[in-house]
C-alpha cells in the first residue's frame, strides 16, 4: 500500500502482525518522528470540535493529539523525576538534621 503525504514525498505502509493475532499498519522511517502505529479511540463531539478548532487547517488532528500527549507524557515523566528527587533531598535531610542534633548533644550535653 503506498500512500502520498504531498507531490514529492510518499511512505510506504506494511502490515505488523500484533500479539492478538490481529495485523495492525506502521510506516517506515520516511516520516518524521518514529514509526507511526495506526489506533482508534472514542471522543465526545465537544472535544473533536476543540481539537478541529486547534488544529485549524493546516494541522491534522493525529498530529495536535501526538504533540499534546508527547507534551504530557514529557511532563508526567518529569514530575515523576522531581518527586523521586524530593524523596532523596528529604531522606538526606532527615539524616541530616539527626546528625547535626547527634552534634549538638555531644558538645554540650546538658542542653
Amino acid at each position: 500500500m503506498l500512500t502520498s503525504t504531498c507531490a514529492t514525498q510518499f511512505r510506504v505502509a506494511y502490515p505488523k502482525r500484533r500479539a492478538d493475532g490481529l495485523h495492525s499498519w506502521w510506516y517506515d522511517g520516511s516520516m518524521k518522528g518514529s514509526i507511526k502505529e495506526k489506533t482508534s479511540i472514542t471522543l465526545s463531539q465537544d472535544v473533536l470540535t476543540g481539537i478541529d478548532r486547534i488544529a485549524g487547517p493546516k494541522q491534522s488532528r493525529s498530529a495536535l493529539i501526538e504533540a499534546v500527549l508527547r507534551q504530557y507524557l514529557r511532563r508526567r515523566a518529569r514530575a515523576q523525576i522531581e518527586a523521586r528527587d524530593l524523596e532523596l533531598i528529604n531522606k538526606a535531610a532527615h539524616e541530616l538534621n539527626a546528625e547535626v542534633e547527634d552534634i549538638l548533644r555531644y558538645q554540650d550535653p546538658e542542653a
